[in-house]
């Protein structure tokens, strides 16, 4: 029997869903034997402190500890995965019902190019995810929820600590985790309140940020989820 789109919706969404929980879970189990193996150096295990000295060695020019690190790599990887999820969630709705894409202008060459309508489909998917990215925080939600017709109000709350990582993403990358004017004004759009001033240090520590931002980030995912499987249950 042909599937149908509610059925391969809620198995994209189902599919996203685990994945971008598993790779949060797999952050917090990554820094534990991060932690461990710290320990076990300490205690006296020559191979794994020379292989962490080797490291550190190779580190010194970055200004990281090997804990800062390894951990610094994990951030980025989970706010990479949450940022694919919701593309992935996304683009299985508007590829089942492309009219919500509404109005899009193809060129000739385009249109030749295309093999079949699908292949214009597949571009105006594209052209519409990645006017999604370059809107401001609250916009994106915004639009990403109109799009794919589901109620925003009880992602706000999880949506404002993904807006928070991503901005604090940013300065990991581009300015080695200092607080900067543009962090501040990327919170400021997602009405996000800090105490954080130009040039603190926003290193993203496990106890007091990573580990609340987690189990944050699993409860939006799994609300975002929910709430997409259920709206296109009701489409059979």
């Amino acid at each position: 029997m042909t599937e149908t789109p509610s059925k391969r919706i809620s198995e994209a969404t189902k599919a996203a869903e685990n994945r971008a929980c598993s790779r949060i879970l797999v952050a917090q189990d990554g820094y534990i034997i991060i932690l461990k193996a710290i320990i076990a150096s300490h205690n006296g295990n020559k191979e794994i402190q020379k292989s962490l000295d080797s490291l550190q060695d190779n580190l010194g020019p970055t200004g990281l500890n090997v804990e800062h690190y390894f951990l610094s790599m994990l951030f980025l990887d989970l706010v990479a995965e949450v940022e694919l999820f919701f593309s992935q969630v996304v683009r299985s709705v508007i590829t089942e019902y492309p009219k919500k894409v509404g109005s899009v202008t193809f060129k000739l060459s385009e249109v030749i190019d295309a093999n079949d309508v699908e292949g214009l489909v597949s571009r105006a998917v594209d052209e519409q995810m990645n006017k999604l990215m370059y809107k401001k925080p609250l916009d994106y939600l915004q639009s990403m929820c109109e799009l794919i017709s589901i109620e925003k109000g009880p992602l706000i709350e999880g949506w404002k600590l993904y807006i928070e990582a991503k901005a604090r993403r940013d300065l990991g990358v581009h300015n080695q985790w200092k607080c900067n004017p543009t962090y501040l004004r990327k919170l400021e759009e997602g009405g996000i309140s800090t105490d954080a001033n130009i040039g603190d240090s926003l290193f993203p520590k496990y106890e007091d940020y990573l580990k609340p931002l987690n189990h944050g980030l699993l409860s939006l995912i799994t609300i975002f989820g929910t709430k997409v499987k259920f709206k296109y249950a009701q489409n059979k």
